[in-house]
């Protein structure tokens, strides 16, 4: 049966719409099915078991019983019809007539007096049940079928303490109740049956679902050649071609990055040939012009000289920059390898060569940084890629040997603040155009390669002064 249900429950639909239709179709099916079926049995247990002659007779000889105990324990009289009535009230499906002296003296239904019932041996009565065709009872047997009823299975004698005896003839009817328990647990487990199919064909769309977002969070991850499969084992849906548009989706991302990446390994070819055809004239031309700068005499023409050999420089210098930037924005710079360091270690050896570099040239550094650095940054780790850091560097040393002027101390702070550490380096700009035309090159290039490495760099001109401020995260602390 359950294997039927999986079999009819995952048909290949071609819309999910008509599968699901089918499914409530089916689910209500079983549970109209389980409803009868449950029913049925009970109803059936009832009235082969519960209405059976020996029962009903256990259950009346029960009530009479307890109605002596009640007498009994009270000291009840033959005239204490009123405490009888306390007794009746209690049992909720039971219909009670109690005569005395052939006369009735307590209908729990209220009716009118009437003949004392028939004798043994007079044929018994049946006691209908008003039913409709589902089972469901609608209303109770009537006063008048109850009366009969009782009349038809006789009386029984209650001793009361005054020694009169009352005659109690009883109708017990609380199958009428079970049989509306057998209706509550068989629209339960109908519901249940119902509920169960849903489940099941829920259960099978939410894992196609799931299974789908998992192959796309795997390709979303960096895993682009994972192929993503349509699952075409539940047949075609709106699920399997959310699938194939994806997989399709997939596909174009891989021809596009190819294409890209084609293009940018073409763009940078062309860019290292162009460099290379730059540079060598380039070089050439200063070799020939440093030549005829030991072979005259002439002001004028040594002048001359000395502007080529400036413009030769400037070009030489605005050739590399070129293409330092497209080694960084035209062209793959690979995974970043990040490693563990030494903070005070890591920045005493990157800025160490670099303040020396400068004072080759003639600037003066201001770095009190440099003297307190193992104190400030004793037991401090860092996680960095160690040769883009020194990029990152070369580049902002590189514009300050550029654009920084000499007269002016480079300025070199650091602070440790919770988790971070910043470095501010500070120069005066030097007042010459041609040259700031050119500084935004380096500075991109060190943003970009800041972003790979997580660590926050920033720029900021105030005036005649050029700020640098780079933030690393903390890694650890011994």
């Amino acid at each position: 049966m359950i294997d039927y249900l999986k079999k009819f429950i995952f048909a290949r639909f071609r819309s999910l719409k008509l599968s699901m239709f089918y499914t409530l179709f089916l689910g209500l099916a079983v549970g109209v099915a389980m409803y009868f079926a449950i029913n049925g049995i009970c109803e059936s247990y009832i009235n082969n078991k519960y209405l059976s002659e020996e029962s009903r007779q256990s259950r009346e000889e029960g009530y009479l019983e307890d109605l002596q105990s009640y007498v009994d324990e009270y000291a009840l009289k033959s005239t204490d019809i009123d405490a009888l009535s306390g007794w009746v009230r209690d049992k909720g499906y039971l219909y009670v007539m109690i005569y005395k002296d052939n006369e009735l003296v307590l209908d729990s239904g209220s009716a009118e007096k009437v003949p004392s019932g028939s004798e043994s041996g007079e044929d018994e009565v049946e006691l209908p049940e008003e039913k409709d065709d589902t089972g469901i009872t609608v209303t109770f047997p009537t006063k008048e079928a109850l009366i009969e009823y009782a009349k038809s299975k006789g009386t029984y004698p209650i001793e009361m303490q005054d020694g009169v005896p009352l005659l109690v003839a009883m109708v017990d009817y609380t199958q009428y109740f079970y049989y509306d328990i057998a209706n509550i647990v068989s629209l339960f487990l109908a519901a249940i049956a119902l509920m169960l199919v849903l489940m099941m064909y829920s259960s099978r769309i939410t894992s196609r679902i799931t299974k789908l977002a998992k192959q796309v969070r795997i390709c979303a991850s960096g895993e682009m050649d994972r192929k993503i499969k349509s699952d075409l084992k539940n047949g075609r849906d709106e699920i399997t071609d959310l699938a194939d548009n994806v997989e399709n989706m997939r596909c174009s991302m891989l021809e596009n990055i190819a294409k890209e990446r084609e293009a940018i390994n073409s763009n940078t070819e062309l860019i290292t040939s162009m460099s290379h055809d730059i540079r060598t004239p380039l070089t050439v031309l200063l070799g020939y012009i440093d030549i005829m700068k030991g072979h005259t005499g002439d002001a004028a023409m040594q002048e001359y000289l000395d502007a080529s050999e400036r413009c030769a420089l400037r070009l030489k210098t605005m050739s590399d920059d070129m293409f330092n930037y497209f080694l960084v924005f035209g062209a793959d710079v690979g995974e970043c390898n990040f490693e563990d360091y030494d903070a005070a270690t890591l920045f005493e050896q990157i800025l160490s060569e670099k303040i020396l570099l400068l004072r080759e040239q003639g600037y003066t550094v201001d770095i009190p940084m440099l003297d307190k650095l193992h104190g400030k940054l004793d037991g401090i780790t860092v996680s960095t890629d160690a040769p883009k850091l020194m990029r990152i560097a070369e580049n902002v040393f590189s514009n300050i040997t550029k654009y920084a002027d000499k007269s002016h101390p480079v300025s070199i702070k650091s602070k440790i603040r919770g988790n971070e550490i910043t470095v501010d380096i500070v120069n005066k700009i030097l007042h010459s155009s041609h040259k700031v035309e050119s500084n935004v090159i380096g500075i991109r290039t060190c943003t970009k390669l800041a972003e790979l490495l997580n660590i926050d760099f920033a720029h900021k001109r105030d005036g005649d002064l050029f700020r640098v401020t780079l933030v690393f995260k903390v890694k650890g602390r011994k």
